[in-house]
């Protein structure tokens, strides 16, 4: 699957993938000049139980991604990610916010948001600029980004974001990225299965 949906207006698309399997395999056998003998699910496994992590990094992935901003701002405390986002300052965004189920029946809560996006319309008309017309956009505006990295670091973005304690939302986002990734990195994923069952 290359884009799954994500909440309201939200959604992970899969733009990129390099490496695989074998190829993270074949980083460890170079360590021993192609002596490891075991096939490459074992070979996976003992790396990661061992914390052998430098062969993972040999696969790299790319993701476009649509949110909330408030799903981004924890999403980039990651700092081992490249990221490259949609600019309020060079382009108007557009009227989507995020509304979560426990206020979709709340007109109080769906007022609020359209009542910021009206003020932002207008103060544009009125020539304000970009960058300051959205100070008065809600947190749960969307916005878009290409996040990359390699696959060693999406593993532990899914460590703490896969997480019982992570909040809801971008533990969805998460949920998304793990099932992609295990399409493309099966027995990879398999043998990180433990790590991000342990606690952080």
């Amino acid at each position: 699957m290359r884009e799954k949906r994500i909440l309201d207006h939200g959604y992970v698309e899969l733009v990129s993938c390099s490496g695989s399997d074998t190829l993270i395999a074949d980083t460890a056998r170079i360590s021993y000049k192609g002596k490891l003998r075991r096939d490459v699910g074992e070979l996976l496994k003992f790396l990661a139980r061992h914390k052998h992590t430098t062969p993972f990094e040999h696969a790299f992935i790319t993701f476009k991604v649509k949110a909330p901003i408030f799903v981004f701002r924890q999403w980039h405390r990651h700092r081992t990610q490249s990221f490259c986002e949609l600019s309020g300052r060079h382009v108007e965004l557009p009227p989507e916010c995020y509304i979560p189920p426990e206020l979709s029946n709340s007109s109080s809560a769906k007022t609020v948001v359209k009542t910021a996006f009206e003020a932002y319309s207008k103060l544009l008309e009125l020539g304000v600029r970009r960058e300051l017309a959205r100070i008065i956009l809600p947190l749960g505006t969307y916005s878009e980004m290409y996040a990359s990295a390699n696959l060693w670091n999406w593993i532990r973005f899914l460590k703490l974001r896969l997480h019982k304690t992570a909040q809801r939302e971008i533990r969805q986002y998460a949920e998304a990225i793990w099932s992609m990734l295990a399409e493309v990195y099966p027995e990879s994923l398999k043998a990180w299965e433990y790590f991000l069952k342990e606690e952080p």
